[in-house]
């Protein structure tokens, strides 16, 4: 099962041309049942915080994770891996 997951993650990075970071982050979904701006933080701890907000906002955009919270500035936004 967690090797059909990494499959899984591997063919949608590539499919949706992300970066690194982005497909980590995907990988960790596969996981996990949903990620913040303050897990994406401790994965990535050298990386500015904006950036990795604009990494989930665009794999939101893509149609990968769907924003699991009421309020757009909620500093606790939950991301959730979409049905695909």
């Amino acid at each position: 099962d967690r090797g059909t997951r990494a499959i899984r993650a591997d063919v949608l990075a590539t499919e949706h041309k992300l970066n690194d970071r982005q497909a980590q982050a995907l990988q960790y979904l596969m996981e996990n049942a949903s990620i913040s701006i303050s897990a994406m933080e401790s994965l990535f701890p050298d990386v500015n915080r904006r950036t990795l907000q604009r990494d989930l906002k665009k794999m939101t955009e893509l149609g990968l994770l769907e924003d699991r919270t009421a309020s757009s500035t909620d500093p606790n936004r939950q991301y959730r891996l979409r049905e695909l």
